[in-house]
């Protein structure tokens, strides 16, 4: 099934503070999730893992990035890919926020249930 998605009419919320969230993809979408990570500056993605394959674009900004024991600054126009259930997190760095698209295989339920719940409100 194909789609169009505006991000204007993306669903949005917090995962962390400073960590707004904006799921792309549908809920009908059962292969990925795409999302769009907005990070004020001196915030922090704390270090963690999950099952799904990760591949990022960074939009805008500048984030300090570590997949298990390498560390990267990454800029507007860099990608990266953390492997399942790999350790992985980040930090934004100087004055400005990152916004990065993060695309992750299978699809993230958690994101989407957050979506959910928010919406029963």
């Amino acid at each position: 099934m194909h789609f169009f998605k505006k991000i204007s009419e993306s669903k949005s919320f917090d995962l962390h503070k400073g960590v707004k969230v904006k799921v792309l993809t549908t809920s009908n979408d059962e292969s990925m999730t795409a999302i769009q990570l907005e990070i004020e500056p001196g915030s922090l993605m704390p270090t963690h893992k999950h099952f799904e394959e990760q591949f990022g674009f960074i939009k805008e900004g500048k984030l300090r990035m570590w997949i298990g024991d390498e560390e990267e600054t990454l800029e507007t126009g860099d990608f990266y890919y953390v492997p399942p259930d790999k350790e992985h997190g980040s930090s934004t760095v100087g004055d400005k926020k990152c916004v990065k698209i993060d695309v992750f295989y299978p699809r993230r339920k958690d994101y989407l249930e957050m979506i959910e719940k928010r919406e029963q409100l």
